[in-house]
């Protein structure tokens, strides 16, 4: 049996991801709240547009030594936090028999490092830092873009930006289980 995975968006091809040309904002997940709202941030981004970039904080927490399994970030290494790396977080997952979640992270060191020469699984019970940095008053090394850049659908009429929910479906469309406003026969 296949895990309940989510590698790549909503694996629908029907969807597509609009860019826009002109206007960048950055996102951090602190904006969304809580740590669960944080990570169901992290998730829905990635959902509704696919692999999202976000540094992490590699070299102190023992990321850089990665080998394999579910690496959780020490609680205790990440209060003073030093982002010195990124990765791409490709999707997320639960694990069967733990029940642990975590994000599935495609890295650029090789196939000395991680899993399959590459990709790697960051629990999701310690950011540490993860996408949560936006103080420097520049583009820093941690953020990801989002609605700034994407539309969420081309049905979504409009959308609550801080939580990545769209609230009012464009007239003629109505909103499935994914929270994605679909037209008839989509």
């Amino acid at each position: 049996m296949k895990p309940p995975c989510i590698p790549r968006g909503d694996q629908n091809a029907s969807v597509e991801i609009y860019l826009r040309n002109k206007e960048y904002q950055i996102f951090t997940v602190n904006q969304a709240g809580s740590h669960e709202q944080q990570v169901l941030a992290l998730k829905k981004t990635i959902h509704h547009y696919g692999p999202v970039l976000v540094a992490i904080m590699a070299f102190e927490t023992g990321y850089y030594h990665y080998k394999g399994g579910i690496f959780t970030f020490s609680k205790e290494t990440c209060k003073n936090i030093n982002i010195d790396h990124q990765v791409i977080l490709v999707g997320y997952c639960k694990d069967n028999e733990t029940g642990q979640e975590y994000f599935i992270a495609r890295n650029t060191w090789g196939t000395w490092w991680g899993e399959n020469g590459g990709f790697g699984k960051i629990s999701t019970e310690n950011l540490c830092g993860m996408a949560q940095d936006d103080t420097k008053g520049y583009l820093s090394q941690n953020y990801i873009f989002y609605s700034g850049n994407y539309k969420l659908g081309p049905n979504c009429k409009t959308c609550n930006t801080k939580n990545l929910v769209c609230t009012v479906c464009k007239a003629g469309t109505k909103m499935d289980k994914r929270g994605v406003c679909v037209a008839p026969g989509q």
